[in-house]
């Protein structure tokens, strides 16, 4: 071990690492401060798909620190010592630390790990921040790893957040976050904030501000048996984590009377924390990570553990305030609201279909409604994920829908607002539906009889054309199908306004329609003999199904 790989820890209470938007760099208490007195905007260094795993970092520590300081910080140093509090030392918010030593959001190494750190031959090595990330496709071309040599401690510390906060199952000895919803997806974020000017833009600082005072609000109303909870501990990398340690297998019929059936029961990893043992708004610390210097270099090691670090069985009680939660009813009997996971090989693209799903369905809530102060103007709702596979990822997906000022009333079961929304999507269901049907009168070179066969609509060049079109439609209404809902909600107390909002609706979708069918019928995909009759039909199914509509 070189006495020089440890001479600079980088400890995130004392040492400026973050950098706001005035291009300064801040310690992690002088941002906390930053952003409860408004002085902070936004964090330019930080990529878009980090931002939300860093607000709600942000978020959960204050909250956490608060109620630990018994109140809120007024200045950087009480934000620095209710930090340290926090962890009964300030040596554990160093980001380098020896192998031996536990680190900002990393455990100590066991004994025989330590060697590993300078060996030239150590597993896994991740030598840039990238290489920790968790956004990587299959092909390995959206976003490619290893790329950022030129990083910084600041990139290094949001690599570490993200990958410790939100990762999903990576495999064999790879465990993902207990926040996630389950197996190979990752953490879903979900919330309402204000929007800010013209442009849209997000505040960091009223954001921070908005959530941790609902979730403040939301402690305080909490009851009392809830509220031993919040002195249990909530940052976990100060804790002992026994990695590597290997739970015995029970000898048979250990454990039971004799002639007493076996009963099924969950077995808590005794290196594994049982969520109850910790407050809900705790700090997952999923997988074994350690930072170090190496040859002037910062460099990670990654090694697997033996079991989950938050055993999280009883998940479905300990709401994340950003998730999406779905209604389950199993034959198991548990009931209750559970986090929503994207999952793998869901045919359901996440576009406006989805989202009309979530606000009109009994079966979805978000869980940050109960902490939006629904009187504030220019509200928006964010919904914010990686599609996470095993081994591999399947994008970042990301969607921002201004919301309506009758807002509450849709997320707390508005009957007559949501109704809006469902007349909306029956409307663009049977626009869609006369596309599909015109479609394949193209495909069947105008042949009506033949477009109706069913053995005809089940060809894969019939579906595939149709899904071609259809695709298209999806995408150019996704743009504007939210922005119009919007709109026609604020003026559904007005039945004339109503209506009037309602045939601008339906303009734009004949116009989307008519758009992406003109588009079809110039990639010409009938031979050319039978092209005219074929366009000519098939314009003319689609105006008749549209007048259909209309009437």
């Amino acid at each position: 071990m070189l006495e020089t790989d440890y001479m600079k820890t980088f400890n995130l209470l004392s040492e400026p690492v973050i950098t706001v938007q005035t291009g300064d760099q801040m310690t992690l208490p002088e941002v906390m401060d930053g952003l409860s007195k408004g002085l902070v905007t936004s964090f330019p260094n930080l990529i878009s798909y980090h931002a939300k795993v860093w607000h709600c970092f942000l978020v959960q520590l204050a909250v956490l620190a608060i109620t630990k300081f018994d109140k809120e910080p007024a200045s950087s140093d009480e934000w620095a010592q209710a930090l340290s509090m926090l962890t009964n030392g300030d040596e554990y918010w160093d980001l380098i630390s020896e192998p031996g030593k536990p680190a900002f959001m990393q455990s100590p190494l066991n004994e025989d790990d330590q060697a590993m750190v300078h060996a030239s031959s150590r597993r896994d090595p991740k030598r840039t921040p990238d290489a920790l990330d968790i956004l990587v496709t299959a092909n390995n071309h959206y976003v490619k790893q290893n790329r950022n040599y030129d990083a910084s401690m600041e990139d290094w510390l949001y690599a570490l957040i993200v990958h410790q906060t939100e990762s999903g199952y990576g495999g064999v000895m790879n465990y993902g976050t207990a926040r996630a919803a389950s197996g190979n997806q990752s953490r879903v974020f979900a919330g309402v904030f204000q929007i800010a000017g013209k442009f849209m833009t997000i505040d960091a600082s009223s954001w921070f501000q908005q959530d941790v005072q609902a979730l403040l609000s939301n402690r305080a109303a909490a009851s009392s048996k809830e509220q031993q909870r919040f002195k249990k501990p909530g940052v976990l990398w100060h804790l002992k984590w026994d990695y590597s340690y290997v739970q015995p297998k029970p000898k048979k019929g250990e454990g039971k009377e004799e002639g007493e059936k076996k009963q099924k029961r969950a077995v808590i990893p005794k290196n594994s924390l049982p969520v109850t043992s910790l407050d809900p708004l705790y700090i997952d610390q999923a997988r074994v990570l350690k930072l170090f210097q190496h040859n002037g270099r910062i460099e990670a090691i990654a090694l697997g553990s033996t079991a989950e670090r938050v055993h999280a069985a009883e998940f479905q009680k300990d709401t994340d305030p950003w998730a999406i939660l779905a209604y389950k009813d199993d034959k198991k009997g548990q009931v209750g609201y559970t986090p929503w996971g994207y999952p793998e090989k869901s045919p359901r693209a996440f576009d406006y279909r989805m989202i009309s799903d979530f606000l009109t369905n009994d079966e979805y809530r978000f869980a940050h409604r109960d902490y939006v102060d629904w009187e504030a103007d220019n509200l928006g709702i964010f919904i914010d994920f990686v599609r996470k596979g095993q081994g591999k990822t399947l994008g970042h997906k990301h969607i921002f829908v201004p919301l309506p000022r009758a807002a509450k009333d849709i997320f707390f079961g508005g009957e007559d607002k949501n109704s809006i929304m469902k007349q909306m999507i029956e409307l663009t269901k049977e626009y869609l539906s006369s596309l599909s049907k015109s479609v394949r009168v193209y495909v069947a070179r105008g042949d009506m009889d033949r477009a109706r066969d069913i053995k005809f609509i089940r060809k894969p060049a019939t579906g595939a054309a149709v899904n071609m079109v259809s695709d298209q439609a999806h995408l150019d209404i996704d743009g504007y199908f939210m922005r119009e809902w919007a709109a026609i909600v604020d003026v559904a107390d007005d039945d004339e306004a109503l209506e009037e909002r309602l045939v601008v609706f339906e303009k734009r979708l004949k116009k989307t329609c008519w758009k992406v069918f003109d588009e079809f019928l110039s990639r010409g995909q009938v031979p050319s003999s039978t092209r005219l009759r074929s366009e000519s039909r098939a314009r003319d199914a689609l105006i008749q199904g549209m007048k259909r509509k209309a009437a």
